[in-house]
């Protein structure tokens, strides 16, 4: 089991673009590449999340990095926080 703890940074925002919105926080350990079901705790409140770990080759990008996708996210409930 792996932790990621750290500040949501800003990305390129294509995930975003085609409708699934990242979270991205620089990792502070080499946790091996692949996607992972997550849980992300923001302001105390749990959500299922899932979680890429490496580079976006897609996007010919070599950096190696996390991004999360928040599942069932109710922005309503979290604009109240």
């Amino acid at each position: 089991m792996h932790t990621i703890n750290g500040i949501v940074v800003h990305g390129n925002k294509r995930g975003k673009a085609l409708g699934f919105p990242t979270l991205n926080v620089a990792l502070q350990e080499q946790i091996p590449e692949g996607i992972y079901l997550s849980q992300t705790v923001i302001q105390e409140k749990q959500y299922h999340s899932l979680t890429f770990i490496g580079a976006a080759k897609t996007f010919n990008e070599t950096t190696y990095q996390s991004e999360t996708y928040l599942l069932d996210l109710n922005r309503t409930s979290m604009d109240k926080r």
